[in-house]
């Protein structure tokens, strides 16, 4: 059992209620999200939701599991959007020391151009001649 995806099948199946519109909503058979549910339960060692033919309630047990791994999960979605923010928009300083002929005549034109790509990151460029 892949314990995230599991976890992120349980929460859809209590905010939808149902099991067929989970499966629906993720691009899973009705078997797998059954399986992923039972597998869950079977590791935590108690039953999570009480299933009739035609409702799901979550058991006490269930309800705390539920609001808990939903602050989790929101918290890594969060997360990962916050690293696809940095790598998208990169932010910080580049340090370079060059001789300055050298920073003069190649970096003046490469360093305008990264400027106009990346206007979040500073350059500390320091040309000097020994």
């Amino acid at each position: 059992m892949d314990k995230l995806t599991a976890l992120k099948i349980f929460r859809r199946v209590v905010e939808l209620g149902s099991f067929h519109k989970a499966a629906c909503d993720l691009g899973f058979s009705n078997a797998a999200i059954s399986k992923n549910v039972k597998e869950l339960e079977a590791e935590l060692q108690t039953q999570l939701i009480i299933r009739t033919t035609r409702t799901l309630n979550l058991t006490e047990i269930g309800q705390h599991y539920f609001e808990r791994i939903s602050i989790i999960l929101d918290q890594l979605n969060e997360t990962d959007e916050l690293l696809k923010d940095l790598n998208d928009n990169p932010k910080g300083i580049i340090k370079i020391n060059a001789p300055m002929s050298l920073g003069l005549i190649c970096l003046s034109p490469i360093i305008e151009n990264f400027m106009r790509v990346y206007p979040e990151i500073t350059i500390d460029l320091w040309m000097v001649d020994n």
